[in-house]
């Protein structure tokens, strides 16, 4: 389903956006900040939420959303604004909790809508 939605495209997707969430099972830190800020932004995005698998699953060097070139996964949770069909931007693991950087993720978004 994950794959098939990034083909088919944002005739599928409930709104112009699509925001990538990848995460293990138990991502508690970064995921309530990031709702949060879904929540209360005036623009809507359709959230994908994908998991990696357990720890020892991700761990594996040869994981293959750490192989896809249109991923290039090296931690987890990662919040990517998927646009165009590709990543248009992203917050890697160390700053998918920040307000400031989903912010600022959100903003790339809504400035693109509005210069269309």
């Amino acid at each position: 389903m994950f794959s098939s939605m990034l083909r088919m495209g944002p005739s599928t997707w409930s709104h112009d956006h699509l925001i990538v969430l990848i995460v293990l099972v138990d991502c508690v830190r970064a995921e309530p900040v990031i709702y949060k800020k879904f929540e209360s932004s005036e623009r809507k995005f359709t959230l994908l939420r994908a998991y990696v698998g357990d720890r020892p699953t991700w761990r594996n060097p040869s994981h293959p959303w750490r192989l896809d070139k249109r991923f290039e996964l090296k931690g987890v949770p990662t919040l990517m604004l998927w646009q165009n069909g590709g990543v248009a931007g992203r917050l890697e693991d160390h700053e998918a909790h920040l307000e400031n950087r989903i912010e600022k993720l959100l903003s790339i978004a809504t400035n693109d809508a509005s210069s269309e």
